[in-house]
């Protein structure tokens, strides 16, 4: 009887260890046949659950995003030119305005009666001027009559001088001839004399006209100035100033905007600046326009960084024909930057730093399930990614890393996976002709 309640237990325990072998067996069958990534049903239930991504070479589009305010390409603040009261305000805070359009227009009483008495004075230049004209006209036909007359004087006394000398002259004759010669001499040096005086007044009347005509000009200008004007096309963002005010020279009245295009100035540090190409076309989402789109052309990157934020400024216009964006919105701006082919890009949360290195885990069969295995890599911050870091170097095409819980996770831990494996989050995956 005993012996064959032994016989039975030893049978029992035979069939135990049959049964477990071969659901061991179904089990290594199962997950040596599994493709990658699948969830583990057979993981018991104290193992750590985790999700895992593929190891896979990617080549991703590179862009950067900045938040700027937009300005006006061209932003004018008008003075007034002249002194005076304000007689006439023809615009307001958003009248749009062209160039050379009165704005305000000032008083100019005082200033038409200055331009009447200016050109009566150029008048009463012009007319000194005619009279010193026609006076050194006559001083010329005196000079060219002395002239003359000096000329014959001084042959006559040549020929009276050859008679002396022949014995054949006459005294009296003599005396009269040197006599001539002497008062046409006198009447040469006055007539000379009359003539430069007749240039010198010629000389202040022309200055005397040119001076009236100055002022003539300048008051005219002055006159003209009264109606203060645009310098540029574009929309009244200011305006100082209200009728009847009182204004003087260099005070501001007024600031025009030219909005057929913006200005937008943003920010990017050293390592971003430097991908940026001027001409490149940027995505522009406006705050106050959610569901519009607009584009910026990069127009230059600033050589010299911001030396308080220690950023280069990068320079967008930004076209507004159609007038739908106004100064000082503000926007986020996506800059392109190309791409980068070839790179491993993880979930930052994959990456765990320790021991003055930075680590992943990766799944390992064992015989009896998955592990996780720390393996040290070499990371790279991807601009514009922060929510990725590039793999460097430590890790093999195809490996299967651990996305989630690695802060607590140990070397040969037992894990389960959690999820499908897959691409990292954000990551875009290679087209199957291999073109970007």
């Amino acid at each position: 009887m005993n012996r064959k309640r032994h016989r039975l237990f030893t049978v029992t325990i035979a069939c135990a260890f049959v049964l477990t072998g071969g659901v061991g067996a179904v089990y290594v069958n199962r997950m040596a046949a599994a493709p990658s990534g699948v969830t583990d049903p057979l993981a018991p239930a104290d193992h750590t659950r985790v999700r895992v991504v593929d190891v896979q070479a990617q080549s991703i589009p590179l862009s950067f995003t900045a938040r700027g305010a937009l300005e006006g390409f061209e932003e004018v603040t008008v003075h007034a030119e002249v002194d005076g009261q304000v007689l006439t305000k023809l615009i307001d805070v958003g009248h749009r305005v062209q160039k050379g359009q009165a704005l305000f227009e000032l008083d100019q009483t005082f200033r038409r009666l200055t331009v009447r008495q200016l050109t009566a004075n150029v008048e009463t230049a012009k007319e000194l001027q005619r009279q010193a004209k026609a006076g050194l006209e006559n001083a010329r036909a005196q000079v060219a009559e002395a002239e003359a007359a000096q000329q014959n004087a001084i042959n006559e006394y040549e020929r009276i001088e050859r008679l002396q000398r022949q014995g054949n002259s006459v005294p009296v004759e003599v005396d009269r001839i040197a006599t001539n010669k002497r008062r046409c001499d006198a009447h040469m040096r006055m007539a000379n004399a009359a003539l430069a005086a007749a240039v010198s007044k010629t000389d202040a009347s022309d200055a005397a006209l040119d001076l009236a005509e100055a002022q003539l000009e300048e008051a005219r200008e002055r006159l003209e100035r009264c109606a203060v004007t645009s310098p540029i096309d574009g929309v009244v963002s200011m305006v100082a100033i209200d009728a009847g005010e009182y204004v003087r020279p260099t005070q501001p009245v007024c600031e025009v905007i030219r909005d057929d295009k913006f200005k937008l100035t943003v920010e990017l540090n050293a390592a971003e600046a430097v991908l940026i190409e001027p001409g490149s076309k940027a995505a522009l989402h406006v705050d106050a326009r959610p569901d519009q789109a607009y584009e910026a052309v990069v127009v230059r990157v600033g050589p010299r960084a911001n030396p308080m934020s220690k950023k280069f400024p990068i320079e967008l216009h930004v076209d507004n024909r159609r007038t739908q964006l106004m100064a000082g919105m503000f926007c986020l701006c996506e800059l392109p930057a190309g791409r980068r082919d070839g790179i491993i890009l993880l979930p930052r949360e994959a990456v765990v730093e320790r021991y003055g290195g930075h680590y992943c885990y990766v799944v390992r069969s064992a015989d009896d399930g998955l592990t996780a295995q720390s393996v040290r890599v070499r990371i790279r911050s991807v601009p514009g990614r922060s929510g990725e870091i590039q793999i460097v170097s430590g890790l093999a095409l195809g490996a299967r890393v651990i996305a989630t819980g690695v802060e607590q996770l140990r070397d040969g831990e037992a894990i389960g996976l959690e999820e499908p494996a897959g691409l990292a989050a954000g990551v875009e995956k290679p087209r199957s002709d291999g073109t970007p």
